[in-house]
């Protein structure tokens, strides 16, 4: 019998995966599952049904006693839910809704409720068997009630602080691109000659080439191990659940910037021609006797060529794009001329008048300047409606995460922190650089 090839493997596994998101995408959004449930049957590798069958008794063992169905039926939380959520909001600061019961826990408070009635007078000894207690979900998933609470803590708090930290690439990226897995996938350009000819009476039309060039991307996992101490429970340092967050989602942020804008200042080469992003063949790149300060001249030099740009795969020598940038980035040491530009003055000369200080908003980026590898007088001209970089995240992960690792420690809770994300240069024709002066 023939063995299954590894792209089948693949697809499978790819297909797997989805089955297990889809079915249950609208119970976490009603939020009678949880986001880290489906993630742990997912990586456990089970079935599709077997994942099924799992969801449905979860859920199942939610439901109030005696509930019965029809038109009447109210749909309540379960109890144990309730208490699990309100738990998890008292520790991420909350005081209203289910969070109001335990307003003001900290994290060596949960390990002690979650050791039970019989707690004794040994602190210590109560926090510890708190830690590995299984009162709430007996155990599911592998882990105790105190690290699936204190994981999805971390989940929360991080992908909450992920969003509210401003994200500077993308002033150079599009939508982002969903994959399916982690093999390379393709942003494509279509194109060719679609100039209208000539039609005599009872001719033919002549058809329209098409072409096609393709730009490949791959997304990679990065990710470290957190570990949560029971030192730190004792210590009951509260601090761990902001920092660790804030920590991770700058480094998420951070990875991601690192990404594309070393696409830009390093100049990548596209996968379709072989050819840097910026390049004379590209009729997108001001250097030597072009390379030129930011002036009102050198800017319209870079506008002209913005606007000339042909249609991929076109022959008709009118087949402008007509791109007009919008955005004009700098490094840091850019920064006063950019703003100067920008700065709404009157000329003395009509001669000095800028037409294109409302037309272009400035920004600065220090992963352009010297100090980051790149240069200390390049600047750059981008139009949004056809941004040079593509980028992509793993279907189902728009944002890190925390997992808690399989284990019961009462001595240690052990989470995965991981971002998967992907960025490629795929199109020229919207942008300029020019190597200043």
């Amino acid at each position: 019998m023939q063995q299954p090839s590894q792209a089948d493997i693949l697809a499978g596994e790819r297909a797997r995966a989805r089955a297990i998101r889809d079915m249950a995408a609208p119970f976490v959004t009603s939020g009678r599952l949880m986001q880290t449930d489906v993630d742990a049957l997912v990586d456990e590798g089970v079935s599709a049904d077997i994942a099924g069958s799992r969801f449905m008794a979860t859920m199942a063992a939610a439901e109030p006693a005696g509930r019965t169905a029809g038109q009447s039926a109210i749909i309540t939380r379960d109890e144990t839910e309730t208490r699990m959520e309100g738990m998890i909001g008292a520790i991420m600061g909350q005081s209203e809704g289910p969070a109001q019961q335990f307003r003001g826990m900290r994290v060596r408070h949960l390990a002690m409720e979650l050791a039970g009635p019989s707690r004794g007078y040994n602190d210590t000894e109560t926090i510890r068997r708190g830690m590995r207690a299984t009162t709430m979900m007996g155990g599911a998933f592998g882990v105790s009630d105190f690290a699936y609470i204190t994981t999805e803590v971390m989940n929360r708090s991080l992908q909450a602080a992920y969003q509210r930290r401003a994200a500077t690439w993308q002033l150079v990226t599009g939508a982002p691109l969903r994959a399916t897995d982690f093999r390379e996938l393709h942003s494509v350009r279509f194109g060719g000659d679609f100039s209208l000819k000539p039609v005599e009476e009872n001719g033919e039309y002549q058809s329209a080439v098409l072409a096609d060039e393709a730009e490949g991307l791959k997304v990679e996992r990065r990710g470290r191990t957190i570990k949560l101490a029971f030192e730190a429970v004792i210590n009951d340092d509260m601090g761990t659940f902001q920092r660790i967050p804030a920590e991770f989602a700058m480094a998420a942020r951070s990875m991601e910037n690192s990404m594309v804008w070393a696409l830009i200042r390093d100049n990548a080469a596209l996968k379709s021609d072989k050819t840097a992003l910026f390049h004379a063949s590209h009729r997108n790149l001001g250097s030597g006797a072009a390379a030129a300060a930011i002036s009102a001249t050198s800017v319209a030099a870079a506008r002209k060529a913005m606007w000339e740009q042909r249609a991929f795969g076109s022959k008709d020598k009118d087949d402008f794009m007509q791109v007009e940038p919008n955005r004009l980035i700098v490094p840091p040491a850019l920064e006063l001329v950019a703003l100067q530009f920008k700065l709404n003055t009157v000329p003395a000369t009509d001669g000095s008048v800028n037409p294109y200080k409302s037309s272009l908003e400035p920004s600065v980026v220090p992963n352009l300047g010297a100090a980051a590898g790149g240069s200390d007088t390049a600047w750059y001209l981008i139009s949004s409606d056809l941004p040079p970089i593509a980028h992509a995240y793993l279907e189902g992960y728009n944002a890190p995460t925390v997992q808690t690792i399989e284990g019961m420690n009462p001595d240690a809770v052990t989470m995965n922190a991981r971002h998967i994300f992907g960025a490629a240069a795929v199109e020229y024709k919207g942008s300029y650089k020019n190597n200043g002066a």
